[in-house]
């Protein structure tokens, strides 16, 4: 069990890896999901919540996860 923490702590920060890749794709949902908060005092419950508070935002979750998908290639490959 030692090990295991030990090979964790030499463990790349995945966040900071990859933070010049995803914080610009996940910058249009935080900033719509922190303008309805401050608006209305809403965070959404659901995913079909969710999108609706994105879709009036003009953004959509898939277009984040289709981005995305070059992250996890790059993660594939590294494994």
């Amino acid at each position: 069990m030692a090990g295991d923490f030990a090979s964790d702590m030499s463990s790349p920060d995945m966040r900071k890896l990859f933070a010049l890749e995803i914080d610009p794709q996940i910058q249009p949902i935080l900033s719509a999901l922190s303008a309805r908060y401050d608006q209305k005092g809403e965070f959404p419950k659901t995913e079909d919540t969710l999108d609706s508070f994105l879709a009036a935002a003009r953004t959509r979750l898939r277009d984040v996860a289709t981005r995305g998908n070059a992250v996890q290639r790059c993660i594939q490959r590294l494994s």
